[in-house]
């Protein structure tokens, strides 16, 4: 069976930038996926609640990691700045100029398709970054959450495959899209994450 571990192995190269959602403390995917990448790469670390990101800064700062940048906000479907920041994830990726994604990480209960809506931009490049769910396993609503999210990655060109508590979507291979279909095809997406959202869907998480 594959791990979280493997799919990093599988996924991330020297000079690779990637985004980890709800990276706790770091060191179960933060860490590992900065010595991947190297020194010429990039791991944007993301935790919501603010006593995991303290524990995630001081870690960071104690290991020296110099391509770690971490985040204390929520990911989301809309950007609002305050002491509970939540941003769309294609526009953080905007104000930090980063103009690579290879892959992105969600763990982010009751969050994962407000947290896809808010990557929308993101899966419309011809570079579109490969996706991993993090599924809390058991129940029918991580099923339906399961088949929500594959859905929408469905309708947005992506292959889907189940690894355990793991769901990876691989990028299309796609050549740079035109003005119109971009508009289009980030139209549909965004309709299709608001339908599939449960009523009152939170955007914390841990």
């Amino acid at each position: 069976m594959h791990t979280m571990l493997d799919l990093l192995r599988k996924h991330l190269r020297p000079g690779d930038c990637f985004i980890d959602i709800g990276a706790g403390n770091g060191v179960p995917f933060t860490f590992p996926a900065s010595g991947l990448v190297g020194p010429t790469g990039l791991v944007v670390a993301i935790e919501s609640d603010r006593q995991c990101f303290q524990r995630l800064q001081h870690n960071v700062g104690f290991a020296n990691k110099s391509n770690i940048r971490c985040f204390n906000l929520s990911s989301s479907d809309h950007c609002i700045d305050g002491p509970a920041p939540q941003r769309r994830i294609d526009a953080l990726c905007c104000e930090e100029q980063l103009t690579r994604v290879s892959l992105i990480k969600v763990s982010a209960p009751g969050a994962e398709l407000a947290t896809m809506s808010g990557i929308g931009e993101l899966i419309l490049r011809p570079n579109a970054p490969t996706i991993i769910f993090e599924i809390q396993q058991g129940g029918d609503q991580s099923r339906e959450i399961t088949g929500r999210l594959e859905d929408l990655m469905e309708a947005a060109d992506y292959n889907v495959d189940h690894y355990g508590s793991f769901i990876a979507a691989d990028a299309p291979l796609r050549s740079t899209p035109s003005l119109t279909r971009s508009h289009s095809t980030l139209r549909r997406f965004s309709e299709w994450c608001k339908a599939a959202s449960p009523p009152n869907a939170g955007v914390t998480h841990a």
